[in-house]
């Protein structure tokens, strides 16, 4: 039977540096609790997305662009994630030039073609593939026959779906340039290759590919790049409403360029568990770390899930979920540090195994955190120490000094701080 506390994490840590926070997971029932971990990152916090929008051809598009936070991006609720060639372990850019070995498109202006063969079976979205149709206007889709020449925000719910875009814009092969298929099976991948296709509205010409691997990862290479900031790039399933953002309308793709996107989750370096899975005996305590490191990580708002997986039949996954802020070196003591001395009320409270208290400090000095009984006898010390300035968390697992688990009843925790003392009460219920 798990009990995790705190029930979530949030905390500001300067950039360049290193954090460790403690969650704990208790152990009231009768057999031994058996866990593991997984952490779904989020993207770090951004504007809303970008509104779609319905234009007449050639009509310019004014929608504000989405950057992208850094060289890589995901998961998308499926688990899709992405990877740039600029990026620590990202791809490297090998441009694969098939226009001497694949079949060109006779192609008009807004048009889509196909299907056709992959030569082997790959998965999308969880979903077995072996077909694909070829637009135009810089994307694929294994089922849409659309020929949307205006891009859209991903994901979006409207045709096109099932969507591969490396470079979705308006583009017209009829004005310059060729569309190359190839099914490279002895190599297992298929590759569709834009080479020097124009803009319709101007004569700049985009070079750019798709490769698609039988085991399901995508990768996008550019050769050349034009006109940067006036497309979408990503990846969406079949009814629109999941999908994976790359960018939209403004400027991030450059020449000899590659972007990775895979079902593999991507190293993330601001946060990290250990142990990622262990057992907790009956009546025990278990603690994992959480280590918040900052290092090469932009300012800004980070949030990550930590899921619990475990054998307790009744509660078997626990998220905890975890909001990092990264803020200027020299700044986040100043900026957090409260204003008065707090004693928050437990959480939850009245409790069955586990609480959480919240006390706040000023100033740093002597803290005493001591748990009583109704009669006022000492039931467990939580805290005797200096204690620097700044929020604190502390859990209490309703057992008294000895480890030995107390009664139900109502008992009172005390913080006592210099000159300042606070009294709150918790109800364990068992």
């Amino acid at each position: 039977s798990i009990s995790v506390s705190p029930e979530s994490i949030e905390t500001t840590v300067e950039a360049d540096e290193f954090q460790t926070r403690t969650l704990t997971l208790e152990n009231s029932g009768e057999g031994e609790l058996e866990y593991y971990i997984s952490l779904l990152i989020n993207e770090r916090a951004a504007a809303e997305r970008p509104p779609a929008a319905k234009l007449k051809k050639g009509v310019t598009d004014h929608r504000e662009g989405q950057v992208p936070r850094r060289g890589s991006g995901g998961p998308d609720p499926f688990g899709y994630t992405w990877i740039d060639s600029d990026e620590p372990g990202g791809p490297s850019y090998n441009w694969i030039d098939i226009s001497a070995v694949g079949t060109a498109l006779v192609t008009a202006d807004d048009a889509n073609y196909g299907p056709f063969d992959l030569g082997f079976e790959m998965p999308f979205y969880g979903v077995p593939q072996d077909q694909v149709r070829i637009c135009t206007n810089g994307w694929v889709s294994f089922s849409s026959t659309s020929t949307a020449f205006l891009n859209q925000p991903i994901p979006f719910t409207e045709v096109p779906n099932d969507l591969i875009a490396p470079y979705w814009d308006d583009l017209n092969p009829e004005s310059g340039g060729t569309i190359y298929y190839f099914a490279d099976v002895a190599n297992q991948r298929f590759i569709v290759q834009w080479d020097d296709v124009h803009h319709f509205f101007n004569g700049d010409p985009e070079t750019f590919q798709v490769i698609i691997h039988a085991d399901g990862y995508i990768v996008y290479q550019y050769q050349t790049v034009a006109l940067a900031d006036g497309c979408t790039v990503g990846i969406e399933n079949a009814d629109g409403e999941t999908g994976l953002p790359v960018v939209f309308n403004t400027s991030y793709l450059h020449d000899e360029m590659a972007v990775l996107i895979t079902s593999e989750p991507l190293p993330e370096p601001w946060i990290s568990i250990n142990p990622s899975s262990g057992v907790v005996a009956p009546g025990s305590v278990g603690e994992i770390s959480v280590l918040f490191d900052t290092t090469d990580t932009e300012l800004g708002e980070y949030s990550s899930t930590i899921s619990i997986h475990c054998n307790d039949p009744f509660l078997p996954v626990v998220d905890v979920p975890v909001t990092l802020h990264v803020v200027e070196p020299g700044t986040s003591v100043e900026q957090t540090l409260p204003a008065v001395h707090d004693l928050a009320v437990a959480q939850p409270n009245p409790f069955n195994a586990l609480t959480t208290i919240d006390f706040s400090l000023p100033a740093s000095g002597q803290v005493t955190l001591v748990v009583y009984d109704l009669a006022g006898h000492h039931v467990r010390t939580l805290v005797d120490d200096q204690t620097t300035a700044g929020h604190h968390t502390v859990t209490w697992n309703g057992r008294d000094d000895r480890g030995k688990p107390v009664a139900s009843g109502t008992y009172y925790y005390r913080l006592s701080a210099g000159a300042f003392s606070a009294t709150r009460p918790a109800v364990l219920i068992k």
